[in-house]
């Protein structure tokens, strides 16, 4: 975007318009992807703990 703009004011008869960012849209989607494998390993180890708790010898 620097150099557009750059552009944009040394040659003053172009000008840049942003027609689509789908940048936060991808960052949401990243966030919520990493949210989801935490909680997803915290859920395996807790089902693995209470596993083999049930499982030990009295």
């Amino acid at each position: 975007m620097k150099e557009l703009r750059k552009i944009q004011e040394e040659i003053r008869r172009i000008r840049f318009v942003e027609i689509n960012n789908s940048v936060d849209y991808t960052k949401s989607q990243y966030k919520t992807s990493m949210l989801a494998l935490v909680e997803g390993a915290v859920l395996a180890v807790l089902v693995v703990f209470l596993s083999c708790a049930t499982c030990a010898p009295p």
